[in-house]
């Protein structure tokens, strides 16, 4: 190998174990969402705020939402991933 194959492989090596940074937007979900208009939170989830609470407070407790990460993060609370597959599934 040529020292510019040597570089390519040590960058390709590079992008595949390093972990970049993510943009994150701070609390999102527990502050930009509860604001979302009736019709806002329709289009988004496709049900209205009311029966979404109602979905959240029955799924909760159950045993197929994690409640803990197997790797040392912290979990995801279960109201936030409930939202999450809804939204994903309506769009």
């Amino acid at each position: 190998m040529n020292d510019a194959e040597d570089e390519f492989v040590f960058l390709s090596i590079m992008c595949i174990f390093s972990r970049r940074k993510l943009a994150r937007i701070a609390h999102y979900f527990e502050i930009t969402v509860p604001r979302y208009p009736c019709d806002g939170f329709r289009s988004h989830f496709r049900m209205t705020s009311s029966t979404f609470e109602l979905l959240a407070q029955l799924l909760s407790p159950s045993e197929h939402i994690p409640k803990r990460n197997a790797f040392g993060r912290r979990s995801i609370e279960a109201r936030k991933q409930i939202a999450v597959t809804v939204w994903a599934l309506a769009n």
